[in-house]
């Protein structure tokens, strides 16, 4: 009866609802001393929670054994609340969400937080999940705690401006918040909600803007060849797409090459210097249209 799964390097973790934790490995198989419900684990450092509304937050020991967290002893940790909990993308610091904020540990020990008293415009809300894009910025959903989840807001905090800049709810965005969601940040830093039956996307800009549905373009209306290839990549437009700019990019998020292809039937780049591997290639047409492509260097 298996509830989630984390990763650790060769490492899996495996939660079950009222038996002990399975944790596989290359060549073994092994069961924990205790339930937990939730699991995160990096660099060897495991987290684990026995309830996600309220329950006790656990840090593992090499030998199985584990330290209770309880927010009524430990400094810097909010509450006993833990709905989402995982570590940055950068760093080896571990978040946890409650009813209060982010209570945020290093090791063994809590050494901050992050809630409405220390942030700018944060909303005084619950946090139901949460995600890290390339930089270690967050972008969080805010509501009510149920079985299936209640959102209200989901927010984007600038760590670099210690402020929420970005927040949408109902007012401002194409969500529908009376049903659950789930958002996952992709390489270029915009978000993807899965909102019930549909798929919201928030593409991350100058000026940040939800796709609308004919956004989606369909698949015909370029060529990209050789893929994979060595030493140049060639790309042609059909008569149905014209582009007026191309942008390719490594899957980190990191920009290799732009230009303007403005009224261009074919285009082509030297690839020669690129290192081996998988590479992006979005083109963006003046409707504001976006296509993104794979393509591989061999």
């Amino acid at each position: 009866d298996g509830v989630h799964l984390s990763s650790d390097l060769d490492t899996i973790l495996c939660s079950r609802v009222n038996q002990p934790y399975i944790k596989i490995e290359p060549l073994s198989l092994s069961f924990g001393l205790s339930n937990i419900r939730r699991a995160e684990s990096k660099n060897g450092i495991f987290w684990g929670i026995n309830a996600i509304n309220n329950g006790f937050l656990r840090k593992y020991l090499n030998d199985g054994s584990f330290i209770y967290y309880n927010a009524d002893t430990i400094d810097f940790l909010l509450d006993n609340k833990h709905y989402h909990m995982k570590f940055s993308k950068n760093s080896g610091l571990f978040y946890t969400s409650g009813d209060k904020g982010f209570s945020i540990a290093n090791e063994d020990d809590f050494i901050d937080t992050i809630t409405p008293l220390n942030t700018v415009g944060m909303p005084d809300l619950p946090i139901l999940e949460f995600e890290f894009d390339v930089n270690d910025n967050i972008w969080a959903v805010f509501g009510t705690y149920t079985v299936s989840g209640q959102p209200q807001k989901i927010g984007f905090f600038n760590r670099a401006l210690n402020e929420w800049t970005n927040i949408y709810d109902a007012s401002n965005s194409p969500i529908d918040f009376s049903i659950g969601i789930s958002i996952e940040i992709d390489a270029f830093g915009n978000v993807w909600v899965v909102n019930g039956p549909n798929l919201h996307v928030l593409r991350m800009s100058t000026e940040p803007g939800w796709l609308a549905l004919q956004a989606i373009i369909e698949q015909d209306q370029l060529i990209i060849f050789p893929n994979p290839g060595k030493d140049e990549v060639m790309i042609e437009f059909t008569d149905n797409f014209n582009p007026i700019t191309i942008e390719m990019t490594d899957l980190a998020g990191k920009r290799i090459f732009q230009s303007s292809v403005s009224n261009q039937k074919n285009f082509s780049i030297d690839v020669k210097p690129l290192k081996s591997g998988i590479y992006l290639l979005k083109f963006e047409n003046n409707q504001g249209q976006i296509v993104t492509e794979r393509w591989v260097k061999q």
